[in-house]
C-alpha cells in the first residue's frame, strides 16, 4: 500500500517536461501495486496508459517490465484477461530489452493462462 501511495504522489507531481520513461516506470509500478490490492479499475487505467506510452518510447528499463510481470502473476488466478494484458506488456518490454530468460518465463505464464493451469 505504501508503495502505491508513493508512486501515486510521484505521478501527481510530474511536470510537463517529464520524460516518458519516467512515466512508464511509475505506471508499471502502479500496475503491480493495484493488482496486489485487487484494484481492477486502477489496473485497467494503468495498462491503458502504458499501451499508449509504449508506442512512442524507445528507452525502456528492467524496472518497466518486472512490475507488469508481477501484476500478471498476481492476477493469474482471479482474472485471466487482466493477467494476459499485463503479461503482454511485460513481454513486449522484455523482448525490446533483449532479456530472453524473462521472455521465456512470461510466454510460459501466458501458456498456463490458456491451458487453465496454475
Amino acid at each position: 500500500k505504501k508503495s502505491r501511495v508513493h508512486l501515486q504522489k510521484a505521478l501527481n507531481a510530474l511536470g510537463s517536461g517529464t520524460s516518458p520513461s519516467t512515466i512508464v516506470a511509475i505506471y508499471a509500478g502502479l500496475t503491480g501495486c493495484a493488482a496486489g490490492l485487487g484494484d481492477d479499475e486502477s489496473v485497467d487505467e494503468c495498462l491503458r496508459n502504458l499501451r499508449g506510452l509504449l508506442r512512442g518510447i524507445e528507452t525502456l528499463e528492467v524496472d518497466d517490465a518486472w512490475p507488469l510481470q508481477l501484476a500478471g502473476e498476481l492476477l493469474h488466478l482471479r482474472d485471466k484477461a487482466r493477467a494476459r494484458d499485463a503479461y503482454v506488456l511485460a513481454l513486449e518490454i522484455w523482448e525490446r530489452l533483449g532479456h530472453s530468460k524473462e521472455v521465456t518465463q512470461v510466454r510460459r505464464a501466458m501458456e498456463r493462462l490458456v491451458d487453465n493451469r496454475r
